[in-house]
């Protein structure tokens, strides 16, 4: 059997192409009087027509193509927790909606990410875009001229027509370091990314603001700096552990390199929490597999992500002109794991007080 396309519903039913598209697209149906109406959607059911994307594109005039922008430094997005928790979060939307999910890799570049010229010519209806400094930065001037409604992730972009959606970096930090400090610890170390990096310095702020708040010293023997990967971690706790007093507690400001951390303290003979606690920040899926698991503040990608399509498909619905441009930060929580606990003296004093 053939398949049935516009043309043979449009014959049949004595209508233009043009009439049949508007009939059987939600948004336009009203145009079209009842009786015709109902004469193109009786052939529709009887004859099993399906619209392609592309015939409704053509008949419309509209993409139903929202373009998720990604950039990584892997060779496949599927290796990475990260990306599979973007995705999954963004699919739960986009399934209950007439619009598609269409993932574009954008390969590293020296400058920085024109949106505007690369969305010329595409069939896109709107785009989110995973900002990642160094991997895939957008230029906050290119947003300024595209057509198309735009969230940016993981940066705070102040722009008209524009939203953005990211991790409250200092407000999780401060919380990470407010848990050890409420468990009793004192002597906190933290591991930091590269300090340039916005997400890094709000970390680091939180860090410091948590400490100074309760009068805790900060002490530069307790810092370490690095790239966000295991390496870091190992090299950070060859150091922490070389001091005349060893910090209690370890604040990874991601989980590579609290596993990291893990990993080293372990060849070293220590056990967390027995001899350390040990908290990161992200919440990927391989801290839950360490023994004990880890304790991390897990960032809300897939709520990001879901909220990101919800931001673009009300902005489709309102033009972007009426876009808000809002600013939306979003905290991360707490997932307690197997790695922090109170300071060893200090469970040795409610040891020798029940003793008593």
């Amino acid at each position: 059997m053939e398949k049935i396309t516009i043309k043979d519903i449009a014959r049949d039913a004595g209508v233009s192409i043009a009439t049949v598209s508007r009939a059987i697209n939600p948004h336009t149906t009203r145009l079209v009087t009842p009786p015709t109406r109902k004469r193109i959607l009786d052939l529709v059911r009887n004859t099993g027509y399906l619209p392609s994307p592309i015939a409704k594109r053509l008949a419309t005039g509209k993409s139903t193509n929202i373009v998720l922008f990604i950039g990584t430094k892997y060779k496949s997005i599927f290796y990475t927790d990260y990306y599979m928790k973007l995705l999954g979060g963004a699919m739960q939307v986009i399934e209950d909606t007439q619009y598609n999910l269409v993932i574009r890799m954008v390969k590293l570049y020296e400058n920085r990410f024109d949106l505007n010229k690369v969305t010329k010519g595409m069939d896109i209806a709107a785009s989110i875009v995973c900002d990642w400094k160094d991997v895939l930065e957008v230029s906050e001037e290119s947003l300024e001229n595209t057509k198309i409604p735009v969230v940016i992730l993981n940066r705070v972009i102040k722009k008209p027509g524009v939203s953005s959606i990211a991790c409250d970096n200092f407000k999780s930090a401060h919380d990470a370091a407010a848990y050890l400090i409420g468990l009793g610890h004192r002597k906190i170390a933290i591991i930091k990314g590269t300090y340039y990096e916005k997400d890094v310095i709000d970390r680091f702020e939180g860090y410091k603001k948590a400490l100074t708040d309760r009068s805790i010293p900060i002490h530069d023997e307790y810092m370490f700096e690095g790239v966000f990967s295991e390496e870091t971690g190992f090299k950070a706790v060859k150091k922490f552990m070389s001091q005349k007093e060893r910090p209690t507690a370890i604040f990874a400001t991601n989980d590579e390199m609290a596993i990291g951390a893990f990993m080293k303290l372990q060849e070293m003979g220590l056990r967390c929490p027995r001899d350390i606690s040990l908290i990161g920040f992200d919440g990927i899926a391989a801290g839950q597999y360490l023994v004990p698991s880890l304790t991390t503040m897990r960032q809300p990608i897939d709520e990001m992500a879901r909220l990101a399509v919800k931001e673009v498909i009300r902005a489709l619905g309102v033009g972007r002109d009426a876009q808000e441009g809002t600013a939306q930060l979003i905290e991360a929580k707490l997932l307690r794991g197997g790695t922090c606990d109170r300071p060893s003296y200090i469970r040795a004093e409610s040891a020798v007080g029940l003793k008593v």
